[in-house]
């Protein structure tokens, strides 16, 4: 459940657009492990250019450790 309310609160923040809380939010995503949340911070990924945020994408990928990324 902790894991859905993580991934909506990201979601939420891409759709306004605030950087800090897109940060935020992966940075906890990441902490946490959350699984669930690979495709789409992969996703995510992919389509920012903002090189800042592509760097804490990947470490939190790579906190979580899933194959996948």
């Amino acid at each position: 459940m902790m894991n859905k309310l993580l991934i909506r609160k990201l979601q939420e923040a891409v759709e306004i657009k605030s950087e800090i809380a897109i940060k935020e939010q992966v940075q906890k995503i990441g902490v946490e492990k959350v699984v669930e949340a690979v495709p789409y911070l992969i996703a995510l990924h992919k389509k920012t250019d903002n090189c800042k945020l592509r760097n804490i994408i990947a470490l939190a990928l790579s906190d979580i450790g899933d194959q996948r990324a």
